[in-house]
């Protein structure tokens, strides 16, 4: 038993299956944009969040009242922000980012500036995680782009900590 197909028949069958896989594709297409766009949930798929922790907030608070005559401190502050690749270690562009990409996460919970906006410190909580070892080597890249830049960080358990180090330190 052969099946006869003619070069029409087939013509007719390839363009309705390229019809059936375009209506599949696109049908796809608009569910990712749906899930992306966050039609999906209520509201979207972000939402705000508190920009500091409690802790955080006093913290700062008690950061500023301490803060000498037109210093300041800024918070969360993006480590890529603080710091640039030395022109004469990235060749180009590829490599700049190569140097940057490590410290594209990181931020400076706390970071202390002069009346002119330079970095005079950089404030770090030190939270229960930072002792562990894993913590401490995800920390490297951090204290070697902070050491390399020359500048000081202060890791802190709390205010009173800060305070000591801070009197002990020349960023005052």
């Amino acid at each position: 038993m052969a099946i006869d197909i003619t070069g029409e028949e087939m013509d007719i069958t390839l363009w309705g299956a390229l019809i059936v896989l375009l209506a599949i594709f696109f049908a796809l297409c608009r569910l990712m944009k749906n899930l992306i766009g966050g039609r999906s949930a209520p509201g979207g798929v972000y939402v705000r969040k508190p920009f500091l922790t409690n802790g955080e907030r006093a913290f700062l608070s008690q950061l500023q009242e301490f803060m000498p005559d037109g210093d300041s401190v800024m918070a969360k502050v993006r480590v890529v922000d603080l710091v640039e690749v030395n022109p004469k270690q990235a060749i180009d562009a590829t490599m700049r980012l190569r140097f940057l990409k490590p410290l594209a996460h990181w931020h400076a919970d706390f970071v202390w500036l002069d009346p002119q906006l330079r970095v005079k410190a950089v404030i770090m909580l030190d939270e229960i995680t930072h002792q562990f070892k894993k913590r401490l080597r995800l920390d490297k890249p951090f204290h070697q782009a902070m050491a390399q830049a020359g500048i000081r960080v202060l890791r802190v358990n709390g205010f009173t900590d800060f305070t000591e180090q801070a009197t002990h330190c020349d960023a005052l």
